[in-house]
């Protein structure tokens, strides 16, 4: 187990890190598996120790006291923990990309059909983008997929007025140059 992927992207995590996977492994949203919940207590512990301590028979021990070994089981719960892992890691990347957490939130906006919450979102967004100070790739990116979600709600609202289709044209061509 020591030379596991759960292991390596366990060992680059840092304390801050393992508090928040902590309450994200024991949020029911996240993981109903109180398997999980005892593998990750045991890794916070034997991560630091030797190398024995990463064995996959001894963490079984600890997971599942006075069962017999089973390695496909036990294989499972790994993978189990490393897909917490993984959502923690996409997680903390969602969170640290304000503008891109604000164009999902107004994508699932426009896709619920919350006409009103969306343009009160979008009109926000927009401001927001304006003021940034550094016009980088980022920013015209961001501008495109923003005019993408305009467009898309124009035309679901199919209205005989603005079609942004001039907009999102540009947008797109400034952020390939």
């Amino acid at each position: 187990m020591h030379k596991s992927t759960l292991v390596q992207a366990f060992r680059s995590l840092s304390k801050k890190d393992i508090r928040e996977l902590r309450k994200l492994v024991r949020s029911p949203y996240f993981n109903q598996r109180e398997d999980v919940i005892r593998l990750f207590d045991y890794l916070v512990e034997a991560i630091g120790q030797e190398e024995e301590a990463l064995h996959r028979e001894r963490a079984y021990a600890f997971v599942f006291p006075g069962q017999p070994y089973d390695d496909a089981w036990m294989k499972l719960v790994m993978h189990f923990l490393l897909n917490n892992i993984r959502q923690y890691f996409a997680l903390q990347e969602v969170e640290a990309d304000d503008a891109g957490l604000q164009l999902h939130l107004v994508r699932a906006l426009r896709r619920r059909g919350l006409d009103k919450l969306f343009e009160k979102e979008i009109k926000n967004l927009e401001q927001q983008q304006e003021q940034q100070p550094y016009r980088n790739v980022g920013y015209y990116y961001h501008n495109y997929q923003l005019q993408l979600e305009r467009y898309e709600y124009d035309h679901r609202q199919r209205r005989s007025g603005r079609m942004n289709l001039q907009e999102l044209a540009e947008e797109l061509t400034i952020f390939y140059l």
